[in-house]
């Protein structure tokens, strides 16, 4: 008996029995199928994430347009190897009452300098 061949002598066809490749939107249901906790807490945690940038970025715009500069004195100052510090100042506002303020920052000045505050006109605790 002679055995069915195909182009170049190979037995059979190579796609004989395969199936072919799934589509995207085949595997992304295969994805949220096998891993539904990934769109149960990404999706909510990205909507929370969104409305706190929004709400900070918010702030930040407000305080920079209506904000007032004062100077201030580093009180005291956390160390920290890598990433932003925190550091405490104390200024005076422009009714003469002194306040002090932790404030997270990028530079680390230490205890004594001098540095600049923006503080909210309505509400000076915001610093």
């Amino acid at each position: 008996m002679a055995a069915v061949t195909g182009v170049g002598g190979e037995r059979g066809s190579r796609t004989r029995g395969r199936k072919p490749p799934p589509s995207d939107e085949t595997r992304r249901r295969q994805f949220l199928r096998r891993f539904p906790w990934a769109a149960l807490i990404l999706a909510p945690l990205a909507g929370v994430m969104l409305v706190m940038a929004i709400g900070l970025t918010w702030q930040w715009l407000s305080l920079g347009n209506d904000g007032v500069r004062a100077s201030a004195v580093v009180v005291s100052a956390e160390p920290v190897a890598r990433g932003p510090g925190t550091v405490v100042v104390e200024f005076q506002d422009s009714s003469g009452t002194r306040r002090q303020a932790t404030l997270v920052v990028g530079a680390r000045p230490r205890a004594g300098e001098s540095v600049d505050v923006v503080y909210s006109s309505t509400d000076p605790d915001a610093v």
